[in-house]
């Protein structure tokens, strides 16, 4: 297998590693990140990894894992495959390949090594492995609980001499409240912490170190600049949370609901909505909102995708549905496309035009974030919901250099970081607050019930009545 050489760039020909990735190939810890900026070579640095630890250990076992299989195979599957000059079409025919079974997503190495493609969102088969080595590409997506899990599988054991087990993870930053951060950058303060941080290895990394990058992409990095926060995180590869957060309130220790608690709050759901921000190049997004019988609102799952159709679209929520076992009762949609309300409501979806005054919306949000008398929210997400979750954390208000540049409205967030929140603004602000809905609550006489859901508001109304024909039958 030695005899033949493997380009380290994809398609570029005697091409080497950069110092920072051939410093973290070199770095012999069972835990490794290597953290930085897009376009750095991360994922370059960790398909590598594992084809050398295949090629090095005949008959080991690894796995290359994303959030998504869908990502795994737009992403960094393509890089792994460029690695050997081909596409998960003709894999099979390279000489050091024993065979790929597409379906299944496993390779093998003509020395026994085998490679499984996992995506996070079905890790049936990783609970089956027992594995040499696993890579976590883009682990600031992956839930914590998966991290977790996943680093109980490197349980693989070869009698080969300098055999070692390996979990690694190339990542964009995040913020500091991420589990990637406790494990590798936190300064450990237990006597565990300092126990387990001798087992681990960071390495940090910029777009500007790839030497390889075209004068296109270096020209439209330094565009970034102009969004400082930005160009910190995606170009120089800094962590820490981006100020003017417009979600401040927003707190993973508070809000965040992990997998093994998703039945007890799931048992709390009276009834299912959705929102719908409309999206082909940006993302269309529809989280799936659960609301309980004291008016909790509970974000079990959501759907993320960009380049998707409409029917795709539909698909996909009619898959989610049926997951799920649920009925959404309304799905509030962004209100600039009737076409597409129209399409959604014309094949079964209860799809109306949300409400989309950005302000009042977001104070809607605020008020479930905010901790309630009893010391608890009244919003809460399931830890599934990476995208979500990671909007929270970067929807921000535009600093006083970029309105003064122009490019901002004073008044409003920033126009991006804002799908999925867009989508829950319409089912906020159209669900609780819907002009409509208030007035004809007064005119009817029924009281103001527009901070209850539907259906308690339905049953306090019918109470209501009963109560009144009651005290008319005693009469």
């Amino acid at each position: 297998m030695s005899d033949l050489k493997l380009a380290y760039w994809p398609e570029e020909p005697n091409s080497k590693p950069l110092p920072k990735q051939l410093e973290a190939h070199q770095a012999d810890y069972r835990f490794r990140m290597l953290s930085g900026a897009v376009r750095a070579g991360k994922s370059v640095w960790g398909c590598q990894e594992g084809i050398k630890l295949s090629f090095k250990f005949p008959g080991n076992t690894g796995a290359i894992i994303r959030n998504t299989l869908t990502e795994l195979k737009r992403t960094t599957q393509v890089t792994f495959f460029k690695i050997f000059g081909c596409t998960s079409d003709d894999i099979e025919d390279h000489p050091l390949i024993k065979s790929w079974n597409k379906t299944e997503q496993h390779l093998t190495f003509i020395n026994g090594s085998d490679i499984y493609f996992l995506g996070c969102d079905n890790l049936r088969v990783l609970k089956s492995l027992d594995c040499g080595w696993i890579f976590a590409d883009e682990g600031i997506e992956i839930k914590s609980s998966v991290l977790q899990f996943a680093r109980t599988r490197i349980s693989l054991k070869l009698n080969v001499e300098g055999f070692n087990q390996y979990f690694f993870t190339a990542t964009n930053p995040g913020d500091e409240e991420h589990i990637l951060y406790k494990w590798f950058i936190k300064i450990p303060e237990t006597e565990l912490e300092i126990k387990n941080r001798k087992k681990c290895w960071c390495g940090f990394t910029t777009s500007y170190d790839n030497k390889y990058l075209t004068d296109d992409y270096k020209d439209e990095i330094d565009s970034w600049k102009d969004d400082k926060e930005f160009h910190d995180r995606y170009a120089l590869g800094k962590w820490g949370r981006f100020k003017g957060i417009v979600y401040g309130e927003y707190d993973e220790k508070i809000h965040l609901v992990l997998e093994k608690d998703y039945a007890s709050y799931l048992s709390r759901i009276r009834e299912y909505y959705a929102g719908t921000d409309w999206g082909f190049t940006n993302p269309a997004a529809i989280p799936l909102i659960g609301i309980t019988g004291d008016n909790d609102v509970i974000v079990i799952d959501e759907i993320y995708e960009t380049q998707k159709t409409n029917p795709e679209l539909r698909s996909l929520y009619s898959s989610k549905c049926v997951k799920h076992n649920i009925k959404p009762r309304r799905d509030y949609c962004d209100p600039a496309e009737p076409s597409d309300i129209k399409e959604f409501q014309n094949n079964g979806i209860p799809a109306v035009k949300g409400n989309n005054d950005i302000e009042a919306g977001i104070r809607k949000v605020k008020e479930f974030l905010r901790l309630q008398p009893n010391g608890r929210p009244k919003f809460f997400i399931f830890e599934r919901c990476i995208n979500g979750r990671k909007e929270f954390r970067l929807y921000r208000r535009p600093t006083d250099e970029e309105v003064n540049d122009k490019k901002n409205i004073p008044e409003l967030p920033i126009d991006k970081d804002n799908h999925f929140l867009g989508a829950l603004r319409y089912f906020f602000l159209t669900h609780f607050l819907g002009a409509g809905k208030l007035q004809a609550y007064k005119k009817s006489g029924v009281p103001d019930l527009s901070d209850l859901s539907p259906m308690a508001a339905m049953i306090e109304a019918k109470e209501k009545k009963r109560q009144i024909k009651k005290e008319a039958g005693a009469k």
